[in-house]
């Protein structure tokens, strides 16, 4: 099957009988039908009142596939109004905005009447102005205080990360670590993104930005240090008044305390974290954090592999586990020590390893040792300091399966990160539920990404595969 055939069975879109009547219901189910049923029948007789309903139940069946396809076509967060902007412009798109929100707030009130009504026609006694407006008022704070609810509970309670598929409000599935202050993703164009870090903007380049967009941003011209890529290979920073080394801040509800990291550029454009993990240092320090709680003085034990300068390393330090921190450089080991230090987390019970990851996994088996967590963070490529070489690719599902071995009895996570193309969420899910099927719990993989602050929408940086019990 050729490629135009495999694309267009795959957008082929359909809507069956139960989809029909659903938005048809939805249509006309509303205030009207409350207050106005009456009167149409009135009017119009029984049977011209069903064929009034029959009419708008189409007419608005013709509506949902029309903005069906809108969405098809400009599957970006913000609906209605973000159509009307890109077609209309923004003021126009503002008034829609407005205008459905004001709707919502009338329909609330209207179907609040409805009621005031109804039970004022059962209960004659009642001032039928007094309760109307009662009901009107309360009926839009009732929902407006479950909806607030729901949405904070599934946030912070229900659903992981429930925040990145309300992201915006739009349907874009992925862990995005939106929580920085000290740290954002100003713009992209042209290979390249501007970043903010604390007080300093760095232009470095990124190869998921593909499209050449206007460079409006201020600090495109004002920057304080850009990482040119060759075109044989590699690349050299220009820098215009940055320091060697400077700080930024993270902190999380689940953290004991802030984390604080010491960065400078060095080799290939990196300045020693990758801001985006903070999606995961988010959801396992909160996992780790309710684990400690109900467990007592019963430590958790997490075991960080290909753990760079430590950004996993001090959040699952924050969060109150015992954590072992495994790295091939003693340099970057050495570098996450520092930020440790800087963190006031350097008492904190973490053991720090200098060797291969796969032979430390080995080892551990070998001791008996076990633990509750496994974070893993591999390069796609890489040597160990004896010159082994690495390839995701080849090395890590043994390396799962090998990991898998040293699990306690009742593992709390598992997350793997990937920076490769050709490992898609997909692969990871797949993994972790074929090797972590013993256990049970369940697997999410999505794509990671950090939010664009000029034009609210979402950069992608890898993918993490996440297995929790």
């Amino acid at each position: 099957m050729n490629d135009n055939s495999t694309s267009s069975e795959a957008l082929k879109k359909s809507i069956g009988f139960w989809g029909l009547l659903a938005m048809g219901v939805g249509a006309v189910i509303g205030d009207g039908i409350f207050l106005l049923m009456g009167e149409a029948i009135q009017t119009a007789g029984p049977v011209g009142g069903l064929l009034a309903f029959l009419v708008a139940g189409l007419l608005q069946i013709a509506l949902m596939i029309g903005l069906s396809e809108l969405a098809v076509a400009i599957p970006s967060p913000g609906g209605m109004a973000l159509w009307v902007e890109k077609f209309l412009g923004k003021w126009w798109g503002f008034l829609t905005g407005i205008s459905f929100a004001l709707g919502y707030v009338i329909t609330g009130a209207t179907c609040g009447i409805a009621i005031g009504k109804f039970t004022c026609y059962w209960f004659p006694s009642l001032d039928s102005q007094v309760w109307t407006m009662i009901f009107a008022l309360g009926f839009n704070l009732i929902f407006a205080v479950i909806n607030i609810f729901v949405y904070n509970y599934l946030i912070t309670n229900a659903v992981p990360n429930c925040n990145i598929f309300l992201y915006r409000k739009g349907y874009l599935i992925m862990f995005i670590a939106d929580n920085w202050k000290d740290y954002e993703v100003i713009d992209t164009s042209k290979g390249e993104k501007l970043e903010r870090w604390g007080k300093y903007i760095l232009v470095r380049p990124d190869p998921q930005v593909i499209w050449d967009t206007p460079k409006k941003e201020r600090g495109w011209k004002n920057m304080n240090g850009h990482y040119h890529r060759s075109s044989k290979g590699g690349g050299e920073w220009e820098f215009f008044d940055l320091p060697q080394q400077w700080q930024i801040h993270y902190n999380s509800p689940s953290f004991e305390q802030e984390l604080t990291f010491n960065l400078k550029p060095f080799s290939f454009k990196h300045t020693g974290i990758f801001p985006e993990q903070a999606a995961n240092w988010d959801w396992f320090g909160k996992i780790i954090s309710d684990a400690r709680k109900k467990r007592g003085s019963e430590p958790v034990k997490v075991l960080n592999l290909f753990a760079y300068t430590g950004g996993a390393t001090l959040a699952c330090a924050a969060a109150g586990a015992n954590v072992t921190h495994v790295d091939a450089s003693k340099g970057i080991v050495a570098w996450a020590k520092e930020n440790a230090q800087s963190s006031g987390l350097i008492d904190k019970p973490i053991r720090w390893i200098v060797d291969d990851c796969v032979k430390f996994v080995e080892r551990e088996i070998r001791r008996g040792n076990h633990y509750d967590a496994i974070i893993m963070d591999p390069p796609s490529y890489g040597r160990g300091p004896k010159g082994e070489i690495w390839k995701i690719e080849e090395a890590i599902h043994p390396l799962v399966k090998l990991c898998a071995q040293l699990l306690s009895d009742e593992p709390l996570f598992f997350l793997i990160n990937s920076y490769t193309t050709g490992l898609q969420p997909a692969v990871l899910t797949y993994m972790l539920s074929t090797e972590l099927k013993s256990f049970g719990g369940h697997c999410d993989s999505q794509e990671v990404g950090l939010p664009v602050s000029s034009n609210g929408l979402v950069l992608p940086c890898g993918a993490s595969g996440r297995w929790m019990k």
